[in-house]
């Protein structure tokens, strides 16, 4: 039996949603000369945080498809197999691009990185955003490290579940 997950154009469309939320929140206009303007954009337009939320339960969603399907089509296969494999997809997909970053970041001369590089290797600006309470350089980067800590919990959970569970 082999399942597959199907491809959800809805889904692209969301994620674009979530996207240009973020952006919007970032530099979009904040300083109308209407204020019933402003009170409108503030009240009825999604910010950011609404962008990353929706974001992450995409994320999540999509991640957990992954994993059970992973698991339906493993049969007998060792499950250690399957999350080593879910592993080295991620690590392949998103470590090139971000250890890039962190190179040329670190070549612009960064101070604030350079001064806290193992944040930044380690995946845990999320915890150097919440000591520091600031906002520089790259600590936008805090969502992704949230997005690989959930990685480092999420397959155990949907590939060794109790089988009542499911």
């Amino acid at each position: 039996m082999n399942n597959t997950i199907k491809y959800v154009k809805g889904l692209d469309v969301l994620r674009s949603l979530a996207v240009f939320f973020v952006i919007i929140t970032h530099w979009g206009p904040n300083d109308f000369s209407s204020p019933v303007f402003t009170s409108i954009y503030q009240k009825i337009m999604p910010n950011g945080v609404f962008g990353v939320d929706l974001f992450f339960v995409l994320s999540g969603y999509l991640i957990t498809q992954i994993l059970l399907t992973a698991r339906i089509n493993a049969g007998g296969v060792n499950k250690l197999k399957i999350i080593k494999a879910f592993y080295i997809r991620r690590a392949l997909r998103i470590s090139p691009i971000y250890y890039l970053l962190i190179i040329i970041v670190i070549l612009l001369k960064d101070q604030f990185v350079i001064n806290h590089i193992l944040y930044f290797i380690t995946y845990t600006s999320n915890f150097l955003v919440f000591k520091t309470r600031s906002w520089v350089s790259i600590t936008h980067t805090w969502s992704l490290s949230v997005e690989e800590q959930f990685y480092l919990i999420w397959p155990w959970v949907m590939i060794f579940p109790h089988k009542k569970s499911f």
